[in-house]
């Protein structure tokens, strides 16, 4: 695996990550606000669940579509490594 490869599915991974988790954080966030408000703690008439969501899923994510890239990147080379050698 090259470098510019490895780097390709980390980007890819991560992007994909955080436009799923926006999506379901806004979901959540709009289909199902009381969700957020327990988890928070609040009924401040302020607290916009939809924005909590969107953030939150964008990080979390974000934060998993790395780790999956980066394991997926791992797996690719370890095998790649197996297959070189005689």
């Amino acid at each position: 695996m090259t470098l510019g490869r490895a780097f390709g599915v980390i980007t890819f991974t991560t992007l994909l990550g955080g436009s799923v988790g926006a999506t379901l954080g806004w979901m959540i966030g709009t289909y199902w606000p009381a969700y957020y408000r327990s988890v928070f703690h609040t009924d401040s008439p302020g607290f916009n669940p939809v924005e909590i969501g969107i953030s939150l899923g964008i990080t979390e994510g974000v934060f998993i579509g790395l780790v999956v890239g980066m394991i997926v990147v791992g797996i690719l080379t370890w095998q790649h490594v197996r297959l070189s050698r005689p």
